[in-house]
């Protein structure tokens, strides 16, 4: 696991890259990132990140830092990320996005801070991708089935 003082820095070590040039696709997200992320381990995810990683860098899902947080319920690292940039508007491949993700996981807190998040996005002018994006959305069948329940009010 991620939790010994001393595994931290070797791992920050090997991870500590370039920042990428703007505008370059997406970068991936290390396993060991992806690992710490899970465990909600702020301190590897934030040191990568200050190594030149990516906030919106994605896994072999095409999930960000932001959605596997969201998935475990780490609020404060959610809130880490969102201070850092991270999108809320992106998918998953299978439509899932950091909101929908922390729903259907049980993560009232998390959820809560995206909608406040979301929220400033929205009184921003908006882009015309988010247009796009918000005229054909990809929400499965199961999700809009689980917004239906009683299970996810905050």
């Amino acid at each position: 696991m991620l939790n010994s003082a001393i595994e931290m820095p070797q791992i920050l070590t090997r991870l500590c890259v370039l920042p990428v040039c703007p505008g370059a696709p997406p970068a991936k997200i290390p396993a060991e990132v992806a690992t710490a992320a899970v465990a909600g381990v702020e301190s590897a995810v934030l040191g990568w990140l200050e190594c030149g990683g990516q906030v919106n860098a994605v896994d072999h899902r095409q999930a960000t830092l932001l959605m596997i947080v969201s998935e475990t319920g780490h609020e404060p690292l959610v809130g880490s990320l969102l201070s850092l940039g991270a999108s809320i508007e992106l998918r998953r491949n299978d439509g899932s996005t950091a909101m929908m993700i922390a729903a259907m996981n049980g993560h009232r807190q998390c959820v809560r801070r995206l909608v406040v998040q979301r929220s400033r996005l929205s009184s921003q002018p908006p882009s015309a991708p988010l247009e796009a994006a918000r005229a054909a959305p990809l929400i499965p069948e199961w999700a809009m089935e689980f917004r239906m329940s009683e299970r996810w009010r905050i």
